[in-house]
């Protein structure tokens, strides 16, 4: 079986602090719903948009 370059697999530990970190931000995400934003959120959305 030929490996693909760029595809490497992850290491147990990485593939844990990703699943950690997905299941983290999904918590964020909901407990962030429907907030509204404060005006640094909204400036950062704007200079980044404009890159």
């Amino acid at each position: 079986m030929a490996k693909n370059p760029g595809k490497e697999r992850k290491s147990v530990p990485e593939q844990r602090r990703n699943e950690v970190f997905r299941v983290l931000s999904e918590k964020l995400r909901k407990l962030s719903e429907g907030r509204r934003q404060t005006p640094s959120e909204v400036l950062q959305r704007q200079s980044r948009d404009e890159r």
